[in-house]
């Protein structure tokens, strides 16, 4: 969200600084060049749709030459008693001598001037104005509101608004989650880079890598890193643009994070013992049904014996009348033997 934004801001900027025209008339900025440099920054506001507060070019002394105010009723030519000397400002030392297409964006700021509403907070994109013998002619200087980052911000924040910021990459706090219980440490005036008597080492950490977490004496730090310019090079070439490497950097106390652990542990007692409930009842339950299976196993060789003994029984019963049978059958055959030796007797009288 916050890339993306920023990313934005940078693309108008350098597109603005590709004007083939807008060269010319710094290097020879007469009044119809600036008259022409005015209509042009005024097409661009609208062209942008009123996204940034002021188009400004500030030439190498500091001073204000055009700018163009966006207002309710569209683009607005300052004249030039309302021009202004900017060369004790930061965003103008910050961006005079940087590389060209180098980007400045500064700490979000309170809007000024008759017109701007009251605590307005602003934002500020910019880039040097160079010629082709490489002599500096001024910077090009975009203002636009902060009102909607921060609010974005703060939206997606919303759970973790009371310790998690916004830094540049010197260590400027440039915007907080809303809250009255804002971590301290997020919000001292100085920068969080001089804090190296109450976070030793962190600042050092979180500039050297892209993304981590650390735990310190004063608590869990994470961070992440935004990258504010788009660069018309490889991202890697970004690394060199420290100044547009801004850090979100959360902080989670050790008091909050022993309450943490706390929790952690009675939840795991608390499933501990659950389980514990379960392994005990599971185990009745089986012991339960292995019981129940040998008195059924016992029952069942009681009934296996008990059937052995009568079958048994029944076969000496069996063996007993066939051997009765047999006698019978033995007995009859031997009188059916005298009988025929009778028959045979009388036959031969």
């Amino acid at each position: 969200m916050l890339t993306s934004n920023l990313r934005q801001v940078s693309s108008d900027l350098l597109n603005l600084l590709a004007r083939d025209a807008l060269l010319e008339w710094a290097v020879d900025p007469d009044s119809t060049a600036l008259a022409d440099m005015a209509e042009d920054f005024a097409l661009f506001a609208i062209s942008t749709g009123g996204r940034y507060d002021q188009v400004c070019w500030i030439d190498s002394t500091g001073m204000e030459r055009v700018r163009v105010d966006w207002s309710a009723a569209g683009p607005k030519v300052i004249t030039a008693d309302q021009l202004r000397n900017m060369a004790d400002q930061l965003a103008f030392m910050e961006t005079a001598w940087l590389e060209p297409n180098g980007i400045f964006i500064s700490p979000p700021t309170l809007k000024t001037g008759t017109d701007a509403p009251a605590r307005i907070p602003i934002l500020q994109a910019g880039t040097p104005l160079l010629d082709h013998e490489g002599g500096r002619r001024g910077i090009l200087l975009l203002s636009w509101s902060a009102q909607y980052l921060i609010h974005d911000f703060t939206e997606v924040t919303a759970e973790i608004h009371d310790h998690v910021a916004v830094f540049n990459s010197k260590g400027w706090r440039l915007m907080t989650g809303l809250s009255a219980t804002i971590d301290p440490l997020l919000t001292k005036a100085r920068p969080l880079s001089d804090c190296e008597t109450c976070v030793p080492g962190i600042w050092q950490e979180i500039v050297r890598h892209k993304e981590g977490h650390l735990l310190g004496k004063n608590g869990l730090w994470t961070w992440s890193t935004v990258c504010a310019v788009k660069s018309r090079r490889h991202d890697s070439d970004l690394s060199s643009v420290n100044c547009n490497r801004w850090k979100v950097v959360s902080r989670i106390d050790q008091q909050k994070i022993a309450a943490i652990q706390l929790a952690i542990i009675k939840k795991t007692v608390h499933i501990s013992l659950l389980l514990a409930v379960v392994l005990c009842f599971s185990a009745w339950k089986l012991a339960a049904a292995q019981g129940t299976v040998l008195q059924a196993k016992k029952e069942l060789e009681a009934q296996v014996k008990e059937r052995t003994v009568e079958l048994k029984a029944k076969i000496a019963e069996l063996k007993n009348e066939q051997a009765q049978s047999t006698a019978v059958i033995d007995a009859l055959a031997r009188i059916g033997l005298g009988l025929i030796i009778i028959d045979l007797s009388l036959i031969h009288i």
